[in-house]
């Protein structure tokens, strides 16, 4: 049985370096599992790797689609399947990395095989969301689940909740027992990189510095000029704080401390998500 290694943690946790590490000493190439590095526009800011990294091993499946398309979990599992199955025929060993738990947890244990939702019912939903505001919008989907495991911060499981059932009549639970899993002739083995929660907070305050001196202004100005639509690109964490700053909104120093506080806000989420929603990952510490 071929075998391939999950690797996942916090984000600003080490996971990008240490994968390149193991990918040198087993023979591997590594595969994204990070829901923002799938997009194109934002390398620096989702903190996709460098071209030295890039140079250093292969990688796949960063920057692969644009910020304007959507992507689900369905999406990922067809995408990561063909990634490893490619790996796999060159004799390499298959190292998925990334903090997007959902992605995670769906490789490993499969999804609920729901059927494809049509673009207008996305935009109801979407238009739904715009009119009531997330409070009353999340209050309409506890009538269809009152047992949802999101909050109100996450608006894209929001509206894909409400699009599937106004394109089938039924809530997505109803859907769970139909479960569609990729790989399974793999032998995974799911790790999670563990360090300091003091240092992870560093390494985030650290980073962003690091995207500001090394182009993220830029970055987001040549998207702000172009005709994506603003909506699609404020979702990652920090771009909207950058926009208020390159439009004089907010000053340099409260956005960099913002951007910083919603970095380590988000690595706080990831890895209480990954205690609590994926217990088959084995701990793999590292002192820091």
């Amino acid at each position: 049985m071929s075998k391939g290694i999950i690797l996942c943690g916090p984000t600003a946790s080490g996971k990008s370096s240490l994968a390149i590490k193991m990918a040198k000493e087993i023979d591997g190439e590594i595969i994204n599992c990070d829901s923002r590095q799938i997009y194109k526009e934002l390398p620096i800011i989702s903190a996709q790797p460098s071209l030295e990294d890039l140079n250093t091993i292969p990688h796949h499946m960063y920057g692969i689609i644009s910020i304007e398309d959507d992507y689900s979990v369905g999406h990922f599992l067809k995408d990561v399947e063909k990634a490893v199955r490619k790996v796999l025929a060159r004799g390499k060993t298959p190292i998925i990395v990334g903090g997007t738990g959902m992605y995670v947890n769906a490789l490993y244990n499969g999804i609920a095989e729901v059927p494809e939702v049509a673009k207008e019912y996305i935009n109801q939903a979407t238009e739904m969301l715009e009119n009531l505001g997330r409070e009353k919008f999340y209050a309409e989907l506890t009538k269809l689940d009152n047992n949802l495991t999101f909050d109100q911060t996450n608006t894209q499981r929001m509206i894909r909740y409400m699009s599937v059932y106004l394109a089938h009549n039924k809530p997505l639970k109803s859907f769970y027992d139909n479960n569609y899993k990729v790989l399974t002739d793999l032998e995974w083995e799911p790790l999670l990189l563990s360090i300091p929660r003091d240092k992870v907070y560093e390494n985030c305050n650290t980073r962003f510095m690091q995207m500001w001196e090394g182009g993220v202004l830029d970055e987001v100005k040549a998207i702000m000029e172009s005709n994506i639509d603003q909506k699609h690109y404020t979702k990652s964490i920090g771009v909207q704080e950058v926009v208020d700053y390159l439009n004089g909104i907010i000053t340099k120093e409260d956005a960099i401390a913002l951007v910083q506080q919603k970095t380590r806000n988000y690595a706080k989420r990831q890895m209480t998500w990954f205690r609590n929603k994926s217990p088959f990952l084995k701990i793999y510490s590292i002192l820091c």
